[in-house]
């Protein structure tokens, strides 16, 4: 199957195979329950997990698709809202995901918060309607995704639901602000002030980290 990021954005075919493969990925986004969305992501040629990403269970395959095309002009609005959408269906299902799986959504070197924060960034000043306001919703959702996340998989370690301590990220630190708070509060603060959705971002991070911690960035 072509990657819509292989397609020209200025062909007519391109731009159908765009709409058509957004069109996909929202009817699966929409439509599959968790049983299904927690089974492995298949290449459709081969019927072999797919190899083009680290992305595993079809869930986290449908963002990383989902994320190249907020990269295609033409699909970009579209692709956006859908993946607000990953985002809340995520948020819904988190505690079932962690409970059936064992395995953290949000940390800071995975695909989710990876292609997350690219997005963010790459198109944080988008001049196309609506995306600017798409790009603040995703990055907040985010942001509260990570904070459920540690909360919930504090608690199943609590109750010693077969979750071990995090290897990445120590107890204590996973009690203090997150890690991609605080990365994002880095990268944010060294923004230029020109940078038109810079406060916003600020803004979201504020309710997440100590209001002093922000202020000393400047």
């Amino acid at each position: 199957m072509q990657k819509p990021g292989a397609i020209s954005h200025q062909s007519g075919d391109g731009v159908q195979y765009l709409f058509g493969h957004l069109a996909v990925l929202s009817g699966m986004l929409a439509c599959s329950d968790l049983d299904l969305l927690l089974q492995p992501a298949v290449d459709a040629d081969s019927h072999q997990p797919t190899s083009s990403t680290d992305c595993g269970p079809l869930l986290l395959w449908l963002l990383w698709e989902l994320c190249i095309l907020c990269f295609e002009p033409d699909s970009q609005y579209h692709a956006f809202k859908q993946v607000i959408l990953w985002y809340q269906k995520t948020l819904k299902h988190l505690e079932q995901w962690l409970s059936a799986t064992k395995r953290r959504i949000f940390q800071l070197q995975g695909v989710v918060v990876r292609q997350t924060l690219r997005l963010v960034f790459s198109h944080l000043d988008s001049q196309v309607d609506g995306v600017n306001e798409s790009v603040l919703q995703i990055f907040q959702l985010l942001l509260k995704g990570e904070c459920l996340e540690r909360e919930l998989w504090e608690k199943m370690q609590t109750l010693g639901d077969g979750v071990e301590s995090d290897q990445h990220t120590p107890p204590d630190d996973m009690r203090k602000t997150g890690s991609v708070c605080e990365q994002t509060l880095h990268t944010v603060s060294a923004m230029s002030w020109q940078v038109k959705g810079k406060c916003q971002l600020l803004a979201a991070i504020l309710p997440y980290t100590d209001a002093m911690q922000v202020k000393c960035q400047y």
